[in-house]
């Protein structure tokens, strides 16, 4: 199963309750799911606050669950 469809169903959402948060169609966050299509930044940054996790995360790219620290901007 893909991770991002697993998030969704860990945070017991279902495809048109995304649909309509995001204001996507059903079909695209499906084919983001089955890793047809990637969603753009904002959306996985969207998709990740409703799931509860990372953008990491999301995309398999950390298994780590503790928070994030804000990122300090370079002086």
């Amino acid at each position: 199963m893909n991770l991002m469809r697993k998030k969704r169903e860990e945070s017991g959402l279902t495809l048109e309750q995304v649909s309509d948060d995001l204001k996507v169609p059903t079909d695209i966050i499906s084919e983001w799911e089955q890793g047809m299509l990637s969603p753009e930044l904002s959306y996985a940054e969207k998709l990740s606050a409703l799931y509860g996790c990372t953008v990491d995360q999301l995309a398999g790219l950390t298994n780590d669950t503790a928070p994030q620290r804000p990122f300090k901007k370079a002086v």
